[in-house]
């Protein structure tokens, strides 16, 4: 395995799963264009690439080489490389390692090399994909190894590593429970089995969760944020109190985490630190921002769209607390989730943002040029045209929806090669049904036609504000549909028409001459348009991500007249 900078975290592993998954998902396709080949042979040399630097197989690698063979693309990776990755693999010594880990006559050096020795094991059981040894060996160091709940200087603080643990704790129950969970495991891992202490092997032990057993969770000092690390997902409701945990700790070490920002030429405690304990702070640090980033993905994949894009913005306003070095970049090169998170943002703002703003994404509707949100989108947006990735295509679908091209926006949501584009890069991430660990094609088409019904109804209110009367097939053609798809997508309109009580604001139908009609006063039309886009808004973000395949006709009817 290679070295790394005392600053560098050294995650890079955690893309493997990812582009194996990005891989599967496109070798199993029927049909692949020339740019998803292309993506399809890149997932499988970068996933090779980094098997190479860790020493470690995950367990498609075999059909990444069979790929790279098969279309004669020249590589590395022969049966010589395998052997000699398997005979590394060999040379990781697991009882040795518990032998380690119980040698209690060791000094805070041997105590740190414990440390790295862990994350190599906890490294290669992540590559397997091998959850439940990776869990069990979290378990058995965390039983092992005493964590201070509060460093009594930087040096102390650094060598603690605490926030790096919990950062592996944390990425391993979302892997393994939500985005790329391994269903061959004879034994399928439950949130309620992951525990922070030992496993009961080891139960004599004391588990890290006694060590802030006694600490207050109600009531945190402020370390970054509004919320400290945002509103906790549901999806991992069962860990909020272990979330509460890593803020409890950061407020407790408020002042020495917040050092390096406040530095100054006459700072002789800072000035004094050696570069190694500097960067150790970096690192923690870092960890706190990727736990944080997580936790506010997570509402993504959970269909929370406005909390999503509120919590982004929050921590894209925050101070790293890490001189020259912000938010965005953590997130961006040491976890290298670029195309994923600007994907996710662009999507997000098509469900919560008025089409209007969708262009410069300077949104929440109190924006001014002064608002700092607006330095921010533009930082987003010159990194979306930066490249011709998957955010490139979906932030294009913005644009089409913003200037009304309603034709072309439906011939993109109805591309199959779009479609696979999106499921291919960010189909674990994408909501699905309750149904445990949905991830497949048919999801991803579930979640664009959810996303192209709420941009028929979001075109509907915003054609019917500046129409006093429109006949019905004249809007089916505005909205981009030919007439033949007329009678589905009109049920749908007047189904929204039913929920939102639109008959109250003098919008309805007349069905005995077949057209949409708007009735109001011109003078209350904007506090009306307003009022109607929050409903909807509100409609989207409340939606069960089961709901999709019968969206209106179905659940959504019977959530609001039952």
């Amino acid at each position: 395995m290679t070295s790394q900078a005392p600053d560098q975290l050294n995650v890079s592993f955690l893309r493997i799963p990812r582009l194996a998954n990005q891989f599967d998902t496109l070798i199993n396709s029927s049909q692949l264009a020339a740019g998803e080949f292309d993506d399809l042979t890149l997932a499988a040399q970068s996933c090779l690439e980094l098997m190479d630097q860790y020493k470690t197989l995950h367990p498609s690698y075999q059909a990444m080489i069979d790929h790279l063979n098969s279309h004669s693309v020249s590589h590395k990776y022969s049966g010589e490389w395998i052997s000699s990755i398997e005979q590394e693999e060999g040379l990781l010594n697991l009882k040795a390692f518990r032998k380690l880990l119980e040698n209690d006559d060791l000094n805070q050096d041997d105590k740190s090399f414990k440390f790295d020795e862990f994350k190599k094991v906890y490294i290669h059981f992540m590559i397997k994909n091998d959850y439940q040894q990776a869990s069990y060996f979290i378990n058995l160091f965390s039983s092992f190894i005493q964590f201070q709940s509060q460093a009594h200087n930087h040096n102390q603080l650094v060598d603690n590593r605490y926030v790096e643990f919990f950062f592996y704790q944390f990425i391993l129950q979302i892997y393994s429970q939500l985005w790329f969970p391994n269903n061959n495991e004879t034994t399928t891992t439950t949130r309620a089995s992951f525990q922070l202490g030992p496993t009961s092997e080891d139960k004599e032990k004391i588990p890290i969760d006694e060590l802030f057993e006694n600490e207050p969770t109600s009531s945190y000092s402020n370390p970054i944020g509004n919320n400290n690390l945002g509103a906790i997902s549901s999806k991992i409701k069962n860990y909020d109190n272990l979330l509460k945990k890593i803020n409890f700790y950061y407020a407790k070490n408020e002042i020495l985490f917040n050092s390096l920002k406040n530095q100054s030429n006459d700072d002789n405690t800072i000035s004094k630190l050696s570069d190694l304990t500097k960067k150790g702070l970096v690192r923690e640090l870092k960890f706190f921002w990727l736990i944080k980033w997580l936790n506010v993905i997570l509402m993504f994949e959970e269909n929370d769209m406005n909390h999503f894009l509120e919590n982004c913005y929050e921590i894209l306003l925050s101070n790293s607390n890490i001189p020259n070095i912000t938010t965005l970049e953590i997130i961006f090169n040491d976890f290298e989730f670029k195309s994923e998170l600007l994907s996710a943002i662009c999507l997000a703002s098509i469900f919560t943002r008025p089409f209007k703003e969708l262009t410069l994404m300077n949104d929440f509707g109190n924006t001014t040029n002064k608002d700092p949100r607006n330095f921010i989108d533009q930082q987003l947006i010159d990194l979306i045209v930066s490249n011709d990735g998957l955010e490139s295509s979906i932030y294009q679908l913005l644009l089409n929806i913003s200037e009304l091209n309603t034709w072309e926006t439906k011939a993109k949501l109805l591309n199959d090669q779009f479609i696979l584009k999106i499921y291919s890069k960010l189909g674990y991430l994408l909501p699905s049904s309750n149904e445990r660990f949905i991830n497949n094609f048919s999801n991803a088409k579930k979640f664009i036609y959810y996303l192209n019904l709420i941009i028929d109804f979001k075109n509907f209110l915003l054609i019917l504000s500046v129409s006093s009367k429109i006949p019905r097939l004249t809007m089916l053609k505005k909205l981009g549909y030919k007439e033949s798809q007329s009678e589905e997508i009109s049920n749908d309109l007047l189904a929204l028409m039913s929920i939102l009580n639109l008959g109250e604001q003098q919008i309805g139908y007349n069905s005995k001459l077949d057209y949409f009609f708007n009735d109001i006063n011109q003078q209350d039309e904007n506090l009306r348009i307003l009022k109607l886009q929050k409903e909807l808004n509100t409609l989207s973000s409340d939606l069960e991500s089961d709901s999709f395949a019968s969206l209106m006709r179905g659940i959504l009817t019977e959530r609001f007249f039952s």
